[in-house]
């Protein structure tokens, strides 16, 4: 069974899939059909919208029926995959856009180099605070 947490609350209120809303996001906890173990997965998920009829691939019984609503979730971020220095969240997915947009400046440039991994932490022995990023570049 499959609960979800409203975040970022530090111990939310427990929902059931049926009670998601389009436009927050939540972090999905696992729990025994007992409910004595719980374990929080630390994905952070948008919910989007819910699933109609339309969205169907497969044909629906002709006579009405209640169908309850499916909440259509994405993956925003992991718990710990999140910088911020002054409470603005930085997600993986942002540092990987700002780098890739980078590197294809630099290749434009004529150094023609690819990003193979990276790593970023935050530099607070200086004022400003910074984050520092670590690239790891592969020659084409």
């Amino acid at each position: 069974m499959k609960i979800l947490l409203k975040i970022p609350i530090a111990q939310p209120k427990t929902l059931l899939l049926s009670e998601l809303e389009p436009g927050h996001r939540y972090e999905v906890v696992c729990t025994t059909d007992s409910g004595l173990v719980r374990y929080r997965m630390e994905d952070v998920m948008n919910c989007t919208r819910f699933y109609s009829r339309a969205n169907n691939l497969v044909p629906l019984p002709e006579e009405p029926i209640d169908i309850p609503q499916i909440p259509l979730i994405s993956l925003a971020y992991r718990v710990g995959n999140v910088l911020g220095i002054f409470s603005e969240k930085i997600t993986e997915q942002h540092m990987m856009n700002a780098l890739q947009q980078t590197i294809r400046q630099w290749r434009e440039q004529g150094l023609l180099v690819d990003l193979h991994d990276f790593t970023s932490g935050p530099k607070l022995d200086v004022f400003p605070a910074k984050f520092v990023i670590f690239v790891e570049l592969i020659e084409d």
